[in-house]
């Protein structure tokens, strides 16, 4: 019997552990939506879409005007684990 109860407890273990490991976090349009009004904020950002990173990833994107407008330390490297890339777009005008 306390065999039994054993492999119950370890299989019960594994179970929790998987959870926390294959928790969903938000859909990266989420993400992107919660953080874009803030991005835009910044002197010098000019967009925010989403992409993919350099391994096919997801990744949500801000394009800035140009790289000496925007001081590039106060963008953030990550939102919510997903990765973020900085690209130089230039201005944006509307037609």
């Amino acid at each position: 019997m306390r065999r039994h109860t054993l492999i119950l407890l370890l299989g019960l273990a594994g179970v929790a552990c998987g959870a926390e490991v294959n928790e969903m976090k938000a859909p990266i349009e989420d993400i992107k939506a919660k953080h874009e009004s803030q991005l835009l904020a910044i002197p010098g950002v000019v967009s925010v879409g989403i992409g993919l990173g350099v391994e096919g990833t997801p990744t949500i994107v801000i394009g800035i005007e140009n790289e000496t407008v925007v001081d590039q330390s106060a963008l953030p490297q990550k939102l919510e684990g997903v990765p973020v890339r900085v690209e130089v777009v230039g201005s944006i005008h509307a037609q």
